[in-house]
């Protein structure tokens, strides 16, 4: 038990902060058999989740803080565990918690009812714009909020840890030494607007119209492609396929299938330089609930 003091005491609270998260790392990997813990961050879409990050970075900031900050009290001389968490600790870790478990059984809700449309090939190529884009490729709103506020509640609340760190490393052994620290509470309203946004927005988007997938990954203007997916209505009348959010024509249009032209040239202006183009349909003025990325070779590649 003395070796283990002495190295704690001649180790920096910093690190010992990354060291509980290394230790609890290694624990989930030899645990799921894979050590990319981040993708406990994804939904079952294959996608990243805002509420799924914001949960796993607030549980990542508590643990770095406690770590940190009870390492820095053996400094001093004082063993014993932190038993007190600061209120708003443990509203941001509720918060987060209910609002993953919330999202998911919305969109639960959703699928099952035919309200909207899931699927893990959807937005193939968004990889971390997810975390700001709808499943269509758009920029959601209510997810950058959340996102933002989130991100700035997290760096200040690591201020507030440093802080307690220094405190503790100069007070008196014998003395009263600052505990985990607490949330600002204007940050915590903040960020619980944030989440009432995001699940709102989730409340309210129902679009059972989406493609699936395209017939190839890559393919060269002129190229003839068909594009599956549910939803597309039997006849085409008002509806329209885009690239990057700009109608292209449709050779023939079905309730699950699309065939298209690839265009000479970008529908949004200049010449094809090599590029990901986002694909989607716009069904009776709602936009589908997945887009599809294909890559488009350039002539004389």
């Amino acid at each position: 038990m003395g070796v283990v003091l002495d190295f704690v005491k001649v180790l920096d609270p910093y690190v010992g902060g990354l060291a509980i998260l290394a230790i609890v790392w290694v624990i989930v990997g030899l645990g799921s058999g894979s050590f990319r813990i981040w993708r406990v961050a994804m939904g079952v879409d294959g996608r990243f989740s805002t509420s799924k990050l914001q949960q796993f970075t607030w549980t990542a900031a508590v643990l770095f803080s406690y770590g940190a900050v009870f390492v820095a009290r053996v400094h001093v001389g004082r063993l014993e565990p932190i038993h007190e968490i600061p209120p708003n600790v443990l509203l941001a870790l509720g918060f987060s918690v209910g609002t993953a478990i919330l999202a998911a059984g919305i969109t639960t809700q959703h699928v099952d009812t035919g309200q909207e449309v899931k699927t893990a090939s959807g937005a193939v190529g968004q990889g971390a714009a997810s975390l700001v884009e709808d499943d269509a490729g758009r920029l959601d709103l209510a997810k950058i909020q959340l996102l933002a506020w989130t991100l700035i509640a997290i760096f200040a609340y690591l201020l507030s840890t440093i802080d307690a760190v220094g405190k503790t490393l100069v007070a008196p052994g014998d003395g009263d030494l600052p505990g985990l620290p607490d949330i600002d509470s204007t940050l915590m309203v903040l960020t619980g607007l944030g989440s009432g946004a995001y699940l709102g927005k989730k409340l309210v988007t129902k679009t059972a119209s989406g493609i699936m997938s395209l017939n190839v990954s890559s393919a060269a203007p002129g190229d003839t492609l068909t594009a599956s997916g549910v939803g597309f209505g039997d006849t085409k009348g008002s509806s329209v396929l885009t690239m990057r959010d700009n109608p292209i024509d449709s050779a023939t249009w079905s309730a699950s299938t699309i065939t298209f032209v690839v265009p000479d040239k970008p529908p949004w202006g200049g010449t094809w330089t090599g590029q990901k183009v986002r694909v989607n349909v716009v069904v009776d003025g709602q936009i589908g609930a997945n887009a599809v990325f294909l890559e488009i070779v350039p002539p004389g590649s």
